[in-house]
């Protein structure tokens, strides 16, 4: 069961503001300590309520309208320091290994996004060149169908 303070905070972490201290323009939108915000967020996470706090970039409205999924094949051994180029980059918002398929060869995958089709495509090949990653395909993003969260209700 959730208090009315829980409710209000996870409203609240929802729609988190985009300012230097989030948790303090959350505080005074709820009429409280930055502490209790922060404590009340600690519980819901050992609580289970909060599985995962992550921003949702709207990459469109940022001005980055080129997005691509690099797909490559790198030997598992290897993959964490082939992803070191890409994690660190402020181009890419996520990446990670999966296994293939008998269809798919790629267990490699990093989300890039740039201004423009060619400023990803430098973007990729250096990003690629830094891991070692011979060959690779981009997936161009054609429509995006989804870019909500959880609500509560």
């Amino acid at each position: 069961m959730l208090s009315e303070f829980e409710r209000a905070l996870l409203e609240a972490i929802y729609d988190l503001p985009m300012v230097p201290n989030p948790y303090e323009a959350i505080a005074t939108q709820l009429g409280c300590k930055v502490d209790d915000v922060i404590a009340a967020t600690k519980r819901l996470i050992e609580r289970g309520v909060i599985r995962r706090l992550g921003a949702v970039v709207r990459h469109t409205k940022a001005g980055l309208k080129a997005n691509a999924m690099l797909v490559a094949r790198v030997d598992e051994e290897i993959a964490e320091r082939a992803a070191t180029p890409f994690v660190e980059s402020e181009h890419v918002s996520h990446c990670y290994l999966r296994r293939t398929a008998p269809a798919w060869s790629y267990n490699f995958y990093a989300m890039i996004h740039a201004h423009s089709k060619d400023e990803l495509e430098r973007i990729a090949d250096a990003l690629a060149r830094s891991a070692n990653i011979e060959s690779y395909r981009l997936l161009y993003s054609v429509k995006e169908y989804k870019k909500t969260g959880w609500r509560l209700r």
